[in-house]
């Protein structure tokens, strides 16, 4: 999928756009995807692992409540995911062992 994504990544550019995973909630259900974004919002201008998370609420309504800032990336999530599967199999092993 590599093509796929360098060709819709390059489609943007030419736009003046960025490709970004794009998560919106709302009161009645959500959705998560690919969306092309103009370089000159909130979101285009994020680099690496940058998070914004924009929170529309009854007293947020016409500026939303913005938190910005680093993401996990690659390392810091690698760690998770390593300290989540050490955590299960602690877990099995101690269901194992009630279970013989």
């Amino acid at each position: 999928m590599d093509e796929e994504y360098a060709h819709r990544i390059s489609e943007a550019q030419v736009e003046g756009k960025a490709l970004r995973y794009v998560a919106c909630v709302d009161p009645d259900g959500g959705s998560v995807g690919l969306e092309i974004i103009p370089f000159s919002s909130q979101l285009g201008v994020l680099h690496g692992p940058a998070k914004y998370i924009a929170l529309s609420t009854t007293r947020y309504h016409d500026v939303p409540l913005v938190l910005s800032g680093p993401g996990a990336g690659a390392e810091v999530t690698a760690a998770g995911v390593l300290g989540n599967i050490i955590d299960l199999a602690r877990d099995n092993v101690s269901v194992i062992k009630e279970s013989v």
